[in-house]
């Protein structure tokens, strides 16, 4: 999430940072460390902390615009429950050739 408010991602770059982020906390379900929900709200709370703290901090630390940042924050914010991590990255963004972007939840499949 935090990626694409500092830097200039294209669809495919912010699609496969999400796919990481995605597969980590996966991994952690896989690995019997959490509960699936438990990583989905991890993720969820992740976005909502670097969303309240990145203003003020690039603020204080760049002499940033805060009320420019969190407008950004608030442009880029996606919901991780509609998140679909089969969606192909191709040259077209999320979804990519083939595989149109979905709005579903994903599935319970290991």
């Amino acid at each position: 999430f935090w990626l694409q408010i500092i830097m200039n991602l294209t669809p495919k770059q912010l699609c496969e940072a999400k796919k990481v982020d995605f597969a980590v906390s996966f991994a952690r379900t896989v690995a019997g460390v959490h509960f699936e929900d438990d990583n989905m709200a991890g993720l969820k709370m992740g976005q909502e902390i670097v969303a309240r703290a990145l203003p003020a901090h690039f603020a204080k630390k760049y002499k940033g615009d805060a009320n420019v940042i969190q407008q950004k924050v608030e442009e880029k914010r996606f919901a991780w429950d509609a998140y679909d991590a089969l969606e192909k990255c191709g040259a077209g963004g999320p979804g990519g050739p083939g595989r149109p972007p979905s709005n579903r939840p994903p599935s319970n499949r290991p």
